[in-house]
């Protein structure tokens, strides 16, 4: 059997993923030296909190995580900084695809339907699953590589 800490490790270390999309954004010949910093240091930092978030991560959720023991607050402020710098990304990669592709073009690609499947996985994993932290962590790790592959092939896109 798996030690349990053991699980939050393996999502710490999932977040070695965004490699890719920072990798793509460096690479790109179309992005402007603004956006290219901006996405470099907001998938950075993301990558950071969440990681941070699956280090701590005990009884702000049901899954039954075995993460460290810290200060009072401090596992409730990691989830809501992950979570807000989730939102960040959404809110800045929304931007990109406005700005060099166009909503409509995006939501008539196939990548609307990947960004289907990553939201199905991290709804899935922090709504319907409880007591249960090898399935949380076998489906939150797919949603880190899912999420991250799907940033990473929209900059490859926009080039």
């Amino acid at each position: 059997m798996v030690p349990i800490f053991h699980l939050n490790l393996v999502l710490v270390l999932s977040n070695l993923w965004v490699v890719y999309p920072i990798y793509q954004v460096i690479v790109s010949a179309t992005l402007a030296s603004a956006w290219k910093y901006g996405l470099i240091a907001i998938l950075a930092i993301q990558s950071i909190a969440s990681a941070a978030q699956h280090i701590t991560e005990r009884h702000c959720s049901p899954h039954r995580m075995c993460g460290k023991t810290c200060a009072n607050g401090v596992e409730h402020g990691m989830l809501w900084a992950d979570r807000t710098m989730a939102g960040l990304v959404s809110v800045v990669y929304i931007c990109l695809i406005w700005s060099h592709v166009g909503i409509g073009v995006f939501l008539g690609s196939w990548y609307a339907l990947y960004l289907a499947w990553c939201m199905g996985l991290i709804y899935m994993s922090d709504n319907h699953i409880r007591d249960s932290p090898l399935l949380y962590t076998m489906i939150h790790l797919v949603w880190h590589i899912s999420i991250y592959s799907f940033l990473g092939d929209i900059v490859r896109w926009i080039d």
